[in-house]
């Protein structure tokens, strides 16, 4: 924030252009330029909050996946996501089901009782 507030008063103090003002506080040009105009927008400086994807993986799919793991412990990596699919109905990635193996695997194990 300490930043935003520095490049804003120089802004609004003096007549550099945006290049002047990014090469001066060591940022990008098009960083300056949202700056300024979301300065006008909306009246803040504030960063926004990041975008991330949200997954579609919920409880119930790790579930089937460990329920897949014991019944099949030795099914290859294409032959899990072939299962996964068929038990669950959701398309999964190749890449992504191995992280989510991997995550399984590294996971502490509930203990019975």
């Amino acid at each position: 924030m300490e930043l935003r507030q520095k490049i804003l008063a120089v802004y609004n103090e003096s007549k550099l252009t945006f290049e002047q003002l990014a090469e001066r506080f060591h940022v990008s040009t098009s960083f300056v330029q949202k700056l300024v105009y979301q300065m006008k927008r909306e009246g803040s400086i504030a960063p926004k909050p990041r975008r991330g994807r949200i997954s579609r993986w919920q409880t119930q799919h790790y579930e089937a996946l460990q329920n897949l793991v014991k019944e099949y412990p030795n099914a290859t990596l294409v032959e899990y996501k072939k299962l996964f699919s068929e038990r669950t109905g959701m398309v999964t990635s190749t890449p992504t089901l191995c992280r989510k193996l991997k995550k399984l695997k590294d996971s502490p194990q509930k203990q019975p009782g």
